[in-house]
């Protein structure tokens, strides 16, 4: 059975809130949903969060909220569409991403600007990200441990993202796969290190 197809009823032309339904059953079905909003996803998570690359980790993560919730969407009256219901999904990834964000760059340590110059200035998110494990987790034999117990793909992505200082486009053409798929891969080592940790009686983690 294709993916767009079930039962023989092609239903690409359905509207949201049925395609959400069948993809219930179908989980290929959900493509479709992506197709139709990830374009003006992109564009409004980036105008909350700034950076492009936070906006599709925002998006990312919103698709995910939006599948995992599809059981809770209910259309009981008029104005109740999926359109609305995902977008209010999606401002609240990229409005919690943003303050995350946000807090990260103030709790770095005040910077010499006139030996840094405006080097300083360019300092990414990214950077911040990796700074914040550090600062979240009590040492570095507490990562190893982590890293130890999660699956060889996960913990050889993070290494080289936290400790390697890579970027996803980095690490897609060190191991030869497409950026997306790295995205993907690092959004879910990401979750799985984060759930480990807390396993283990950490306070939650922003990673």
């Amino acid at each position: 059975m294709k993916a767009r197809e079930i039962a023989g009823q092609n239903i690409k032309n359905l509207p949201d809130e049925e395609v959400l339904a069948i993809s219930l059953v179908s989980p290929s079905a959900f493509e479709i949903l992506v197709d139709r909003y990830q374009s003006a996803f992109l564009r409004k998570a980036g105008g909350i969060v700034k950076r492009e690359d936070d906006a599709q980790d925002t998006v990312q993560e919103t698709f995910v909220k939006i599948y995992l919730n599809a059981k809770k969407f209910k259309k009981e009256k008029a104005g109740d569409s999926f359109k609305n219901w995902a977008y209010k999904i999606l401002i609240n990834c990229a409005i919690s991403r943003y303050g995350k964000l946000k807090k990260e760059m103030l709790a770095l340590k005040p910077l010499d600007l006139s030996d840094s110059g405006e080097k300083a200035l360019n300092l990414s998110a990214d950077y911040a990200e990796r700074e914040n494990l550090e600062t979240k987790i009590d040492n570095k034999n507490f990562v190893s441990g982590i890293l130890e117990k999660l699956p060889d793909a996960f913990s050889a992505i993070l290494k080289k993202y936290f400790f390697g200082g890579k970027s996803h486009k980095e690490i897609a053409a060190e191991d030869g796969i497409s950026a997306g798929a790295a995205k993907l891969r690092l959004f879910r080592a990401k979750k799985a290190f984060k759930k480990a940790a807390e396993e283990l009686g950490k306070r939650p983690l922003v990673i």
